[in-house]
């Protein structure tokens, strides 16, 4: 089998300059390449640590971490309003100015 690197992925630039039916081509031959079966032949490098026992080991903490990504979520909501707000009245005053001249 061969094995692809990151050389072999094709640029953005390149991309926007061939046609849509030499692309699918070119997506069917990498999957040729590799086929799907292939897909589920990963394993985790040996010294990556288990995310299980990582939760475990830290029980007490993810409660908090929950609540300040709660607290986190609710903020957001706020700043996307107040966002929205903010570029309403830029462009209010930016027509303001534009009409007076």
């Amino acid at each position: 089998m061969n094995t692809l690197t990151f050389s072999d992925a094709p640029t953005a630039a390149h991309l926007s300059k061939i046609t849509p039916t030499d692309r699918r081509a070119h997506g069917k031959q990498l999957r040729g390449a590799v086929p799907r079966a292939a897909h589920d032949e990963w394993r985790a490098r040996s010294d990556r640590a288990d995310p299980i026992s990582i939760l475990r080991a830290n029980r007490d903490e993810v409660p908090t971490v929950m609540r300040i990504v709660q607290e986190a979520s609710k903020y957001a909501d706020l700043r996307d309003h107040n966002l929205a707000v903010e570029i309403h009245n830029v462009r209010a005053e930016a027509e303001k100015r534009g009409s007076r001249r």
